[in-house]
């Protein structure tokens, strides 16, 4: 069959240097860019052939998960959905990040948001994106912390997103002083603290916060730290608002919360 498919095989690949799509360092500003590419020293290698399809589906992607109803389409199709996730932990391969950059995307959309962290899917994404936010590429750890952090910006999200083991340790792990920023950089450490200021303007969450060790000193320390950024503002804002949950907890208790209204059920960690 190879043999027989030689003849029009070679209609199609025709070219020596074929198209490749590429990321800009900033896909908001320069979207996406084509560059080309060289195949390997064969001209027409399996290998260079398996990675250029690759290339070109993940800019498939990137470009039509931009529009609403598309992301919704992407994020409905289990099989899709698994394979991104899959591909996204495993950093090994040079085009991890793509997959990363997609499912950011498809956090921007509440109703995304809430399917891929509410509703169990084959292989969970959350966890998933937990893991790359230590990935030793830049744009995958980049991408992670914004998609964690597009999470937690969603009410329904952030209880989940709280009890999921390594959102809390990793933030902290980025705002402390004697920490280490990562890949992600000075942006990761901004995102970090976006992340734990929309955690804590959900109650329901205080119990967690407080259970995970040194998140509060964390905060302080980003607070009060020689950073005149963003992230220490957002650190302050976080710290306002734990406050006043605390002092409401101290008037009128959990029970009192609840009566409320703001208090709408039992964290996954029995708060």
């Amino acid at each position: 069959a190879v043999a027989g498919g030689a003849a029009g095989a070679a209609e199609v690949l025709h070219y020596t240097t074929p198209k490749v799509y590429s990321e800009s360092e900033n896909m908001d500003e320069g979207g996406l860019e084509i560059r080309v590419g060289a195949y390997d020293e064969e001209g027409t290698g399996e290998i260079c052939m398996r990675e250029s399809c690759r290339r070109n589906a993940y800019a498939i992607l990137l470009h039509l998960v931009k529009e609403k109803e598309n992301a919704r389409i992407i994020a409905n199709h289990e099989q899709l959905l698994t394979a991104l996730v899959g591909a996204s932990t495993l950093f090994h391969l040079p085009l991890h990040a793509r997959a990363v950059s997609v499912l950011a995307h498809l956090t921007r959309l509440r109703s995304v948001c809430e399917h891929l962290v509410l509703r169990r899917t084959p292989q969970d994404a959350l966890p998933a994106l937990v893991r790359c936010l230590r990935s030793p590429a830049a744009p995958a750890a980049v991408h992670a912390w914004r998609a964690v952090e597009n999470i937690t910006a969603h009410g329904p999200c952030r209880r989940t997103a709280a009890a999921c083991a390594g959102v809390l340790a990793s933030t902290c792990r980025v705002l402390s002083d004697d920490g280490e920023e990562g890949a992600a950089g000075a942006e990761g450490r901004r995102r970090a603290a976006g992340c734990l200021r929309n955690l804590a303007d959900d109650p329901g969450t205080l119990l967690v916060i407080a259970r995970e060790p040194d998140c509060f000193a964390t905060l302080m320390g980003a607070a009060f730290g020689e950073d005149n950024g963003e992230s220490r503002y957002v650190a302050c804002d976080a710290l306002a608002t734990l406050s006043h949950w605390c002092r409401q907890l101290s008037v009128t208790g959990m029970e009192g919360l609840r009566a409320q209204g703001k208090l709408q059920g039992e964290t996954e960690e029995g708060g």
